[in-house]
């Protein structure tokens, strides 16, 4: 959903015995200045907000002047950082990690 609903992803699977990125790679979305300071620093989706104000302004105006607007979302970059683990591998595999997954 966003940054802060992952940090709190993050924290639920601490709590369950998993790691993140080795159990469970996270990603959130708006990539918040403080995702890049967290434990594990949080991979993100940038997207700019200022663009994506400008572009509904602009939708609003055109409504305001009788016209159907077309809004293009602004383009977004993937943030790649530690808490997403790019090597392939699968996390560890002990028999109680299924039923810890269960319960987040």
């Amino acid at each position: 959903m966003n940054d802060q609903t992952a940090y709190g992803a993050c924290l639920a699977l601490y709590r369950q015995g998993l790691s993140v990125p080795s159990d469970v790679s996270v990603i959130g979305f708006d990539d918040l200045p403080s995702s890049a300071y967290r434990l594990p620093p949080l991979s993100s989706v940038r997207q700019s907000i200022g663009e994506l104000g400008d572009r509904s302004a602009h939708a609003v105006l055109q409504l305001i002047a009788g016209r159907r607007p077309r809004m293009d979302p602004p383009p977004v970059e993937l943030v790649i950082r530690e808490s997403t683990d790019r090597s392939g591998r699968k996390g560890r595999s002990d028999s109680n990690r299924a039923a810890r997954l269960d319960t987040l």
